[in-house]
């Protein structure tokens, strides 16, 4: 299974092919914006590491991201492995990425300061969350995500007198 699978250096030019394999489970987790970069639901930074894995045709299959979120001590990752190649290893070939190149990013954290790898994921992602646990990461926290549609014009606010809202 090594064989069919390989990981490489993602590349700008992967951006539509990456945001097509995400979205592939038919719920719209990333988009392609302004600046032809991949944007998830969550906010990646432009400056975080980011990989691929291809099949043996070179269709991409696999995604993952590692951001410095912390000065080196805390690490982030994320990404998402095509539907259809679910349970072929490809999840855990980004995740020893991740891990390795976080181990990198650690080595400027200052002597002495608890370094950690962490991701965040939605409790409907059972195959991420079962990786996530074999592989020895912890359920550290739970939180819940709140949204409102902002399809109507923002209310006005009235400033007290004296006050005033300038654009930058």
């Amino acid at each position: 299974m090594e064989n069919e699978f390989k990981i490489r250096e993602y590349r700008h030019a992967d951006v539509h092919a990456v945001v097509d394999m995400l979205n592939a489970g038919g719920h719209p987790r990333a988009v392609v914006d302004g600046a032809w970069n991949v944007r998830l639901v969550r906010y990646v930074p432009v400056t975080s590491k980011k990989a691929v894995v291809e099949d043996r045709q070179g269709k991409i299959v696999g995604y993952a991201y590692v951001a410095d979120k912390e000065t080196s001590f805390i690490v982030e990752t994320g990404g998402g492995v095509h539907p259809e190649y679910l349970g072929q290893g490809i999840g855990s070939i980004l995740l020893n990425w991740a891990q390795k190149e976080s181990v990198q990013i650690n080595q400027n954290a200052p002597a002495g300061v608890k370094c950690v790898l962490q991701a965040n994921i939605f409790e409907g992602e059972s195959e991420a969350i079962n990786l996530f646990e074999a592989e020895g990461f912890s359920k550290v926290r739970e939180w819940a995500h709140y949204e409102i549609h902002l399809n109507n014009e923002p209310i006005k606010v009235t400033l007290p007198e004296g006050m005033s809202i300038r654009s930058f």
